[in-house]
């Protein structure tokens, strides 16, 4: 036989199921709430060889996760230094990466999808050393653009993994205190995986 229910603990009831409906899936930022920010690890994976122009610049960047309703805006910065040596000469390639992205993200209880562009200039410099010759360097500033798709899944409120792929135009510079010589420019794929906190 069915439990009579008072009005008042018909309300309350009704209430609770509303709130608990209205609340964001685990992890998600509230639509219209404040702003959340981040902290990200990133491996770029189309950044794991210095062979030819990398958007990415360094192997492993940062961002900074900072999320407006559906929309989220990713600064980032990399930076990578490395060095090869034979006999009596050396080569020395660095890079350092400022960008930022735009994303619109769309909500899937714990899964977000991102889909938007990413931005930026990757300053490159090549040192070439030997004992017979001067020192020899060259430094180019390249601009990267791009769209960019990706996912995210939120293992707690606070941690986040996921994975992006991207399509790049990279317009080469010219050489620093070189005369001006042909422009060159790279269409690229690459992808990358992330691991983010949010605060």
């Amino acid at each position: 036989m069915p439990v009579p229910m008072s009005p008042r603990n018909l309300c309350a009831l009704l209430f609770v199921m509303l709130a608990y409906g209205a609340t964001p899936a685990v992890g998600q930022p509230e639509l219209g709430g404040a702003p959340t920010v981040g902290l990200g690890v990133t491996l770029n994976t189309d950044a794991l060889s210095l062979s030819g122009p990398t958007p990415a610049g360094a192997p492993v960047g940062f961002t900074v996760p900072i999320t407006f309703g559906t929309v989220r805006l990713e600064p980032q910065v990399g930076y990578i230094r490395h060095t090869q040596s034979e006999a009596s000469q050396s080569e020395t390639t660095s890079a350092l990466t400022f960008g930022t992205g735009a994303f619109y993200r769309a909500d899937f209880d714990q899964t977000l999808l991102l889909a938007g562009a990413r931005i930026g200039v990757t300053r490159e410099v090549q040192t070439f050393e030997s004992a017979s010759a001067p020192e020899e360097r060259i430094a180019t500033v390249n601009l990267f653009l791009g769209p960019v798709v990706g996912g995210e899944y939120y293992l707690s409120d606070h941690f986040s993994v996921g994975a992006e792929a991207r399509f790049y135009y990279i317009n080469i510079g010219q050489p620093e205190n070189a005369p001006p010589e042909r422009s060159a420019s790279v269409i690229r794929t690459g992808g990358a995986a992330f691991l983010r906190f949010h605060f």
